[in-house]
């Protein structure tokens, strides 16, 4: 297969590595020597950026890096000993990446791509409980950095704030969870906040249906039953359908497959369970797994 999409893979030990598809190499980036897990990673809208986060071995500390797949250049921005780790967010421009920091003085640092500069954005001295828990989003126009405060350890209610970066000012405004697990519903003058979707690794992607850049062909599954087979397949802009994989559905284990999503106008990937990825060339019907049983988990995106 020709494939020219290069891919940005992390290992369970933060290891990041460019991985050439056509070559079958695997180029590392960088090794911070990360622990307790597989590192946050956030692609940027634009497709320049790639951030990423981990626990440093030893210190403990928590490193935020960014990765600049124009200069392929790496990006130290901040780190910190506060407790956890919360998954940066782009703004819609992806000029901005603001980081919640949990330590003994809930901010959060904003990154201006631009300048390569990092400042504090801290709310006021409300009524939540210390320690604090803080967490962010992005209006959709990319205006607002939107906060959330909340108590870590006694049960409060949680106080919300909006940051318009053209003033610098914040403003605190109301609010309340939303329907998902850690989701927040922002409110000003008794309307909602439209809120900017942020971008997720691709590895992370669990469609049922995704149509190619181009438009060319359609990849959807088959309607899922209990104990039953199903298929994935590709429809042309002809209409006629070609069987790529069969999977199966289970009350125990859910769907066996699940779209990640198009490399190119000609290459599909797709995910067996949770671990195992495979790129098909869906004029030709080759099919290849992306990475072998020996690199173990893995979280990548391109």
């Amino acid at each position: 297969m020709q494939i020219k999409t290069p891919l940005y893979r992390f290992d369970a030990r933060g290891r990041f590595f460019i991985e050439d598809l056509n070559a079958h190499t695997s180029t590392p980036i960088s090794d911070h020597l990360f622990t307790g897990g597989m590192p946050n990673i956030v692609p940027s809208p634009d497709g320049r950026w790639v951030s990423y986060s981990g626990i440093t071995k030893g210190s403990g500390k928590t490193e935020y890096w960014l990765y600049d797949r124009t200069s392929k250049t790496d990006h130290l921005l901040f780190s910190n000993s506060g407790r956890g780790r919360v998954v940066p967010d782009f703004s819609p421009d992806s000029r901005y990446l603001a980081m919640a920091v949990n330590d003994d003085v809930a901010r959060v640092m904003l990154f201006d791509t631009v300048s390569l500069t990092v400042h504090a954005v801290s709310p006021p001295p409300t009524s939540v409980a210390a320690p604090a828990w803080t967490s962010t989003a992005w209006s959709s126009d990319g205006s607002e950095l939107l906060l959330m405060q909340r108590g870590e350890l006694e049960p409060s209610p949680a106080a919300y704030f909006s940051y318009r970066l053209s003033t610098q000012r914040m403003e605190e405004i109301t609010g309340h969870d939303g329907p998902a697990f850690h989701e927040h519903v922002f409110v000003r003058d008794r309307q909602e906040i439209d809120l900017f979707k942020p971008v997720l690794p691709k590895s992370l992607m669990a469609n049922r249906e995704a149509v190619s850049p181009g438009g060319q062909w359609r990849a959807r599954l088959g309607k899922a039953k209990p104990d039953t087979r199903y298929q994935l397949e590709v429809v042309g802009k002809n209409g006629v359908s070609k069987p790529l994989a069969t999977g199966s559905y289970s009350h125990c284990q859910g769907n066996s497959l699940y779209i990640t999503g198009w490399l190119d106008e000609q290459h599909l990937v797709y995910r067996n369970f949770s671990t195992r990825f495979f790129v098909v060339d869906v004029e030709s019907g080759t099919t290849a797994e992306l990475f072998g049983e020996t690199k173990g988990p893995t979280i990548f995106s391109w």
